[in-house]
């Protein structure tokens, strides 16, 4: 299920793309933000649209845990290998989990490298 427009609203105002109101209707500055977003992380050109549908949502979701759960980690570390070819970057959303066990990983080891957190089939 899609998150709700008062959450993306919210995950897209935490994350610095979004500046209305959150009111829970996708107006044009919910649609700047998704633009936005997607500019931002998207893989290819053809996804970037400004619309909301599941592969913004995972985007969204994995932008946002990230983060959340981590101090020092990038969005684009976890971005698939396929660098477009088969996917929009982001085709699977990161267990925050996983987030929470990494980030213990890096502040007790420092610098270890993600190279892809999530592929595409």
């Amino acid at each position: 299920m899609l998150l709700s427009v008062k959450t993306r609203q919210k995950y897209l105002k935490y994350l610095g793309f979004y500046t209305g109101e959150i009111d829970g209707s996708a107006g044009p500055l919910t649609r700047k933000a998704y633009r936005a977003l997607q500019e931002r992380y998207f893989t290819r050109v053809q996804d970037i649209d400004g619309f909301y549908g599941k592969d913004t949502d995972k985007l969204l979701r994995n932008a946002y845990n990230v983060k959340v759960y981590t101090k020092n980690f990038r969005l684009e570390e976890f971005k698939c290998g396929c660098h477009g070819k088969h996917c929009t970057g982001y085709p699977h959303i990161i267990d925050s989990q996983l987030l929470i066990n990494l980030q213990t990983l890096r502040d007790k080891f420092g610098s270890i490298t993600i190279t892809s957190g999530v592929r595409c089939s």
